[in-house]
């Protein structure tokens, strides 16, 4: 399919790490969307986004690569781990996640830590993605699909606003909290 140079990923101070490709092929991409299909419900119940946004999406993909899984490693365990550390990697409130997964684990919380901390030795602790290597995943694999029009509200993004704090009370709400949908709130 595709052949991305590392940089594209993450940038590295040696030369030849830079130089190195990760190439995604036709089966991580039918494999790992074959994967987000079984976590539909999960995904669903996801209204806001605040579990698995678009760029949280893109970033388990990254460490599903970097790490070199196999096909059948494509698991929902592997998935939630992946997320974890996404999330713990750009996220402030990772016990929320925590609190939020526990209906859906096939394992315990002890486990899931488990398998997230071999999943970052496997990425050779390379956790952090850039926003642009995740738009390069967004734009490779599959780019029609829903997945990626994920998008959170701003006001579950973490960022305060002036107009949250200054506006007499005016505050930024997110939509689909307040009941309803509309293309002109602000998302990120």
């Amino acid at each position: 399919m595709d052949l991305l140079h590392k940089r594209d990923f993450m940038a590295s101070p040696y030369r030849s790490e830079r130089e190195k490709l990760i190439s995604i092929k036709r089966w991580n991409v039918r494999r790992f969307f074959k994967l987000l299909d079984s976590l539909a419900d999960f995904l669903e119940s996801d209204k806001c986004y605040r579990l698995a946004d678009n760029y949280l999406i893109a970033m388990v993909f990254t460490y599903f690569l970097r790490a070199s899984l196999e096909p059948d490693e494509y698991t929902q365990q592997n998935f939630f781990a992946a997320l974890f550390l996404a999330y713990n990697m750009e996220e402030d409130e990772g016990e929320f996640l925590l609190a939020e997964l526990e209906d859906w684990l096939d394992c315990t919380v002890a486990d899931l830590k488990q398998v997230r901390y071999e999943l970052f030795q496997r990425v050779e602790y390379r956790g952090a993605v850039s926003r642009a290597c995740c738009d390069i995943v967004m734009r490779s694999a599959n780019p029609e699909h829903k997945v990626w029009q994920r998008r959170r509200h701003i006001y579950h993004s973490g960022i305060v606003s002036k107009k949250t704090w200054y506006n007499d009370g005016e505050k930024t709400v997110c939509p689909v909290c307040n009941g309803y949908d509309s293309e002109e709130e602000d998302y990120y």
